[in-house]
């Protein structure tokens, strides 16, 4: 079940696509990178898969060795550290 704020999330990011004034997203590969793409005011950060496992010294994980235990955590700890 999807929680309210979630859907709320969604229907805000939405409402960015549809609006007249274009949507540009910059692609975050750490906490730092997000945290400066939050402060300048972009309304939205996207992620880049190649960023994220360079930043945690592992190559992208296209080929389907990326380990999920890595990538898992990864996920926990900026879910903790961003809005």
């Amino acid at each position: 079940m999807v929680s309210s704020i979630q859907k709320e999330k969604a229907e805000l990011f939405l409402k960015f696509h549809q609006n007249k004034e274009i949507l540009v997203l910059l692609n975050s590969w750490d906490i730092g990178s997000s945290k400066l793409i939050e402060a300048i005011g972009y309304k939205a950060i996207a992620t880049t898969s190649m960023g994220i496992a360079a930043s945690l010294g592992y190559p992208d994980c296209h080929n389907g060795d990326c380990k999920c235990s890595t990538s898992s955590g990864n996920c926990r700890y900026r879910s903790r550290i961003w809005k």
